[in-house]
């Protein structure tokens, strides 16, 4: 299961390990389990008060989320998962 970017960085990847077999991938340099722990270690810092800060008075205003309808089609009350497919060409490697 991927979002968005994260499905291009995979798609990515596999295109170039194909292109090239045996050919190095950079490992990630900043993983999401990094991201986390900094995010936990500013927490109460500046920076960090100080974004809250703005955010808060941003949206101090705005209405709430707006609720998404299941969608009950075939599939019960609760919903029904979508799929992408993804063909791969094994020519020329994504560009960057």
């Amino acid at each position: 299961m991927f979002d968005g970017a994260s499905l291009d960085i995979f798609l990515r990847e596999l295109t170039q390990a194909y292109a090239a077999p045996g050919a190095h991938l950079e490992a990630e340099a900043f993983s999401f389990l990094d991201a986390a722990q900094e995010e936990q270690d500013n927490k109460g810092g500046a920076a960090y008060l100080a974004a809250k800060g703005f955010f808060d008075a941003m949206l101090r205003s705005a209405e709430g989320a707006t609720a998404i309808p299941y969608d009950f089609k075939d599939e019960g009350a609760g919903g029904r998962l979508e799929r992408v497919s993804v063909t791969l060409d094994k020519g020329e490697p994504a560009a960057p």
